[in-house]
Parts: structure tokens; sequence; C-alpha cells
């Protein structure tokens, strides 16, 4: 976490810096909202069903002309889908001592939880509107399965919730194209994006057959802006 930190201030040294020069303003925006995230290109897209997350962070941005603005910042946002018991079926028969049977299983929920920095060309087309581009770093901290299901005991049907760690099934970084639209009143700010992942997520064929399924998400968020 420290080194994502240390990222994001070396990205915008030179811009503040800049600004100190010429008098230019940065915008500093923190936000905080929600996603609703999902999966492209997956192998059967019928098993998977987008989830709703919440997500925080901030942007920083310098504004380059009256027209154009370039930002960098950082969250902390949810990723995954809600599924069916096949989605993982195959992994879980392959690993039978570490996971109940799928026939068991009720519901199944992935969530992978990300780090992120993008960086995007910001232009402010008309009063408090702003249409925003660019490119994101997506840093997987963890990754969850959980389930809901079904036990025996004595004749009682019991519906239990399990828990188990799967990062290993995803790769560690990957990229996402970020484009948006937001719109300013005063100094408070709603923001729109359309988050598409470039990259395949899985470093294992037991979650996806093709290994090529990706990050999909949409991001609302109300932040607060502040010059700097």
């Amino acid at each position: 976490m420290k080194k994502l930190l240390y990222l994001a201030a070396l990205l915008l040294m030179p811009w503040t810096a800049s600004a100190q020069d010429n008098g230019s303003k940065i915008t500093l925006t923190p936000r905080v909202g929600m996603t609703v995230a999902g999966y492209s290109y997956a192998h059967n897209p019928d098993e998977y069903d987008p989830k709703v997350n919440i997500t925080f962070g901030a942007d920083a941005e310098y504004r380059i002309s009256r027209l154009f603005g370039l930002s960098a910042g950082a969250y902390y946002y949810a990723a995954g889908a809600k599924g069916n018991i096949e989605a993982l079926g195959s992994y879980m028969r392959q690993h039978p001592g570490e996971y109940i049977s799928p026939d068991n299983l009720q519901e199944l929920r992935i969530n992978q939880y990300y780090v992120s920095i993008p960086i995007m060309l910001q232009a402010h087309v008309w009063k408090g509107l702003t249409l925003k581009a660019g490119l994101q770093w997506d840093h997987l901290v963890t990754a969850r399965f959980k389930v809901k299901m079904r036990a025996n005991d004595n004749g009682n049907v019991l519906h239990l919730r399990k828990s188990f760690p799967i990062k290993d099934l995803f790769h560690d970084d990957t990229a996402t194209v970020p484009v948006g639209i937001s719109y300013s009143y005063k100094n408070l700010e709603l923001d729109a994006r359309y988050l598409f992942g470039i990259t395949s997520l899985g470093s294992s064929r037991a979650l996806y057959p093709d290994n090529d399924m990706r990050n999909e998400a949409f991001m609302l968020t109300l932040g607060c802006n502040f010059r700097l």
C-alpha cells in the first residue's frame, strides 16, 4: 500500500512544481460512491450477474489550459460478480479437500478488491461539464469466494455461509480503460465512469476456460473540489 501511495505522489510532483511556477492551479477531488461490477468476455456470460459495491478515492487535476486538464488518482474499489455453482464448479471438484461439493451450494459471489491509479485527460467542454478518458492500473489486494450452502444435521437442513481466499486464481496487476463524464456545481462534482478491462484476469483456467475474462464496471461517485 505504501508503494502505491509513493507512486501516486511521484506522479503528482511535477504538476505541483509547474503550478507553482506559472500560477496555474491544481484541483484535488476526494470522491465516494458505488460501482456496478461484472465480467466481460466470459466463457458463458449467463453464469454471471453484476453486483453493487462501494468505492472511494481521490483525483488531482492539473489544468493544462482553459479547455484541457490532466489528472492522476488513487482509488480503492471492489469488483467481481454474482454467479451460480457452475462458475467455479470445476475448481472445487479439483480441490475436494478445500471446498464443499458444488451440489450443496445455493449462492456464490466472487469479490475482488483493487487499489487503482487512473491517469486521465480531461476536456472541460462547457461550464461545469467535463469529458474524460485515460488508462488505469489496477493492483489486486485480495480476492474471496463467498458461498451460501446446504448442510444436513440429523435430518435438519442448515443454510451456512463460507468464505474462501482465491487470490491465487487472478493476476496481481491488470489494466483498465476509464471513460467518463462529470458535472460540477460550485465545489460539488458528480462523476460517472465506465471501466473496461483490457487485460485478462485469470491466472487459472479453472475459473476462466478461455483465459480472457476481464473486469467491467460502471462507477458513480460524488466528490468535493478543493483548489490548491
